[in-house]
């Protein structure tokens, strides 16, 4: 029965009352501060499988690095450890010869004490023990929403509703390694839907490689090339500022379209690296089959109805170039970056005015430079690319990197023509770099052992339309954080965050007018989140996180939204391991905001490998429930149980994804053999 107004006011305003009343009940207990990845990647998109920092993260956490062995552009992958903390490094085992334990990096007067226990997981001091010439990894996992949607219900998707995601990576000795991934998403027919599979083999002495199938490609600052997933400002303001490539990698992701297949090869060289690669691979995309040209590449990835799977692999691209780095001494590096590619469909647009910037065509071509240059606490970087239609992007940026005060300043202009069809750089979008100026900067200052705090503010402007706005338009954001620990148990997170964008209304939305209407929108949004750890098995976190949104008023025309929306998160967490082997961890969650437009964003944790930031807007309450345990040796099992319940709604989500009711369970459960 549909609710009446006066009722679902009724409702928020208790609601209102008992989150206020819970607030303080739980800030007379205990509450916590961020998890350093959740800080380094709450803002990025809503979900996915495999997220990259995951994947480098989790293979390091298995092989630890060796302070004693690794190199420079090792040690700089780990997030909290940037070029210049990495060259200190490395300079004190060069003057001491070796580490003889982790804590002798308290020696080096630029590395601050906190960060230990951050990266005492992937780092060791120590070789790794007589490992076996054959290893095998094996991860299984499934996920399935327990309420249908229509699409499966009424026949249209494939009636299986179940995810399902199979990896196998093989490790002979260091030296080569073997990997496939076969995935099916909710709705598809075949458990191979998607899949990849690469051979690899590197020289641990000399760097040298080759990768065979699919890969991705990392270089400077992703103009040219990176991985699906840009790197957004977050809560580290000084991470954000600078990408840490990694080169050609084998590709162990399920983004469909974003791998190249063919080969990559390496070549070091004591002052110079070279690298150089070749791909020809299907895209999923959008024929017109009148001028049989290509109006749209296809990203989703589902192939769960006749119209998705007549989109799949229409596509080829054929792609080849290089790389070559200069390397003069250790504290400064040269890039020099090109590659040409070629489709076997032309690309045109048919919304001219929408995309008349965007590439269009059979061929193109970007080409460009890059420098990294280090000196003293200072590291000065760049990137210069240009593509075939002479659209170019730049970045540029410094950081200065102490123990108690970080500091980065960012500059990027891509022009509106750049059309880097594989680049990923920094911007607001967070996706191929085009038609945006901008510039950032960022601190952290450790006022002591126990105090810090750090700021980011970033301006932009977008110099020609963009898909939602129809005109130019600029705007800015900031953050500003501290983190405070009282007592040796005890961590309170306090932030602030503020955006100002514009909003493009339509006709419909405005009802008087037929044109589009620009309304300036301001966000602002405040969190205080406590943590507590009871002992080493028993951690606990609370958190209470509110947002306004308001729109200005347009000459004084009315229009169909309100002028402020709001929203409120309140949730509280518990993880034990209650064996060795065994970990739990539960959440509820409660959430009352006015509109999607005052949504909120909370990172839950889950099985391996998966990456989640739930979105939650509307009124209602969500709880999950976590599980790992260790099998034995080989065998390492994981589940997750989640539940969201709407007060006032009686359908969620639309079309043929929508599902009766308002409630929605998910499962997912994995399990991972090393042999």
């Amino acid at each position: 029965m549909p609710f009446h107004k006066e009722t679902c006011l009724f409702m928020k305003k208790k609601f209102t009352a008992i989150l206020t009343l819970c607030l303080l009940i739980f800030a007379s207990l205990i509450m916590a501060q961020e998890t350093e990845i959740e800080n380094l990647i709450e803002n990025e998109d809503e979900f996915s499988d495999a997220h990259n920092l995951f994947e480098i993260l989790s293979e390091l956490e298995e092989n630890p690095l060796n302070l004693n062995k690794a190199n420079i552009e090792q040690l700089s992958l780990l997030p909290w450890i940037s070029d210049i903390l990495a060259i200190k490094i490395i300079e004190y085992k060069k003057q001491n010869k070796k580490f003889n334990s982790l804590e002798e990096l308290t020696n080096i007067p630029e590395f601050d004490e906190s960060l230990l226990p951050l990266i005492s997981k992937y780092v060791s001091v120590s070789p790794p023990g007589i490992g076996r010439d054959l290893s095998i990894n094996i991860k299984t996992r499934t996920s399935q929403k327990l309420e249908q949607s229509q699409g499966i219900k009424d026949g249209i998707y494939y009636p299986s509703p179940v995810k399902a995601y199979n990896r196998l990576i093989c490790d002979y000795g260091k030296n080569i390694r073997l990997g496939m991934i076969l995935e099916k998403d909710s709705g598809e027919n075949r458990l191979n839907d998607f899949s990849s599979y690469f051979l690899k083999y590197q020289n641990p002495h000399n760097g040298n490689s080759v990768i065979l199938g699919h890969y991705f490609l990392e270089f400077a600052q992703g103009l040219i090339f990176w991985n699906p997933y840009s790197s957004y400002k977050s809560s580290n303001p000084i991470y954000s500022a600078k990408k840490r490539a990694r080169g050609a990698t084998e590709y162990k992701l399920v983004d469909e379209n974003n791998s190249l297949l063919g080969i990559s090869g390496k070549i070091c060289a004591k002052f110079y690296q070279m690298t150089f690669f070749y791909s020809s691979k299907k895209l999923d995309a959008n024929i017109d089959e009148k001028t049989n040209t290509v109006s749209s590449i296809y990203s989703a990835g589902y192939h769960r109805t006749t119209s998705e799977e007549a989109k799949r692999d229409q596509l080829i691209e054929e792609l080849y170039g290089s790389r070559i780095v200069l390397l003069p001494n250790s504290k400064f590096t040269l890039g020099l970056t090109g590659y040409t590619s070629q489709f076997d469909h032309a690309i045109y647009h048919d919304d001219v005015t929408r995309y008349r910037f965007d590439f269009q065509g059979k061929n193109n071509s970007v080409y460009g430079f890059d420098f990294n240059f280090n000196h003293g606490l200072f590291n000065i970087f760049g990137e210069f690319a240009q593509s075939q239609n002479k659209g170019f992007g730049l970045l540029s940026g410094i950081v200065l990197d102490s123990k108690n005060f970080d500091f980065s300043v960012l500059f990027r202009n891509y022009s509106k023509n750049f059309n880097s069809l594989h680049g990923n750089g920094f911007g607001e979008h967070g996706y191929q770099p085009q038609n945006e100026k901008g510039v950032y900067f960022g601190f952290n200052y450790r006022l002591s052992s126990n105090l810090k705090t750090a700021l980011y503010f970033d301006h932009y402007k977008f110099p020609w339309r963009t898909y939602l706005i129809p005109t130019p338009s600029q705007g800015n954001d900031w953050l500003a954080l501290i983190h405070y620990k009282p007592i040796k148990k005890l961590w309170l997170y306090w932030h602030i965050k503020s955006s100002n964008k514009t909003n493009a209304l339509t006709g419909e939305e405005t009802y008087s007018l037929s044109r589009h209407v620009l309304i300036p929108r301001k966000q602002f949004n405040l969190r205080f989140q406590i943590d507590y750890k009871f002992s080493n098995e028993i951690k606990m976190r609370q958190r209470i996180e509110k947002n306004w949104t308001f729109y200005e008023k347009y000459q004084g025309i009315e229009i169909s939204k309100a002028a402020q929306y709001s929203g409120i998160l309140l949730y509280q967490e518990l993880t034990c391991r209650i064996t060795p082997k065994t970990t739990l961890s539960g959440r509820i969650t409660f959430f009352d905001t006015d509109s999607y437009d005052s949504r909120l964003y909370q990172f839950e944790r889950d099985v391996p490998g998966i990456f989640t930031n739930q979105m939650v807007y509307g009124s209602g309450n969500k709880w999950y429930i976590y599980a790992g345990y260790k099998i034995s040796r080989i065998f390492q099992f994981y589940l997750k149980f989640s539940s969201i319940l709407y007060y006032n709604r009686q359908t969620i989500g639309t079309s043929n994804d929508e599902i009766e009711g308002n409630q929605l369970s998910i499962i997912n459960l994995q399990l991972e053999t090393k042999l």
